[in-house]
Order: C-alpha cells, then sequence, then structure tokens
C-alpha cells in the first residue's frame, strides 16, 4: 500500500482508517498485524502511531527499502517485524536449501 504515496498522502488518507481498524481489533482483544509489501520506510512511524502490533512483509532492496536496523531504531519495541525475505527471488526462485540459508541469516 505504501508504494507511490508521499508520507502526507498516507497520513491524510489512509491512517485515520487503519488507527479505526486497530482500534476495533484491538477492542476485540486480537493483534493487529499490519501487511504492506512496499516501500514502508518513509511511513513506519505513521503506521506506529496507528498502534499496529506487528508489521510485515519488511521487503528488502531492491524491491523494497527496508533497512531493519534504521526500522527498528525507528519503530521502536512496541511492534514486532515480520519479514525481511526476498519473496521473489529468495521464495519463488529459490531452492528449499537456498531458503533454509535465508532464513537463518543472523
Amino acid at each position: 500500500m505504501s508504494a507511490g504515496w508521499s508520507p502526507k498522502m498516507y497520513q491524510d488518507l489512509f491512517a485515520p482508517y487503519i488507527k479505526k481498524q486497530v482500534e476495533l481489533i484491538h477492542e476485540h482483544g486480537a493483534i493487529c498485524n499490519f501487511y504492506d509489501d512496499g516501500k514502508l520506510m518513509p511511513v513506519a512511524n505513521i503506521l506506529k502511531n496507528c498502534g499496529i502490533d506487528v508489521l510485515e512483509t519488511l521487503t528488502p532492496p531492491a524491491m523494497g527499502d527496508t533497512d531493519l536496523e534504521k526500522l527498528k531504531k525507528k519503530i521502536g519495541d512496541k511492534v514486532c517485524l515480520k519479514g525481511y525475505i526476498d519473496l521473489w527471488y529468495v521464495i519463488y526462485e529459490g531452492t528449499p536449501e537456498s531458503i533454509e540459508k535465508e532464513v537463518k541469516k543472523p
């Protein structure tokens, strides 16, 4: 969702609705797992402020823009980060051995 939208547009157009969804999810005792497989670094703080619990897919370069170290500093300890696997080159085109090697990287 984040690809192609400026942070201001994302804040103005999407954040109010994301926040309402998160509040509804939390009212029912559930965890909000927010899926965004785009370039999310510019909007990470917006998503954090919406109250999400889990953020995925954390698409690495070249398809995405996620820098895990910078993202963790930006988003803090309140949001679980899930993903950071290149879905195309690792998962779709990979072998079981190359996938296992990738997911075990520190």
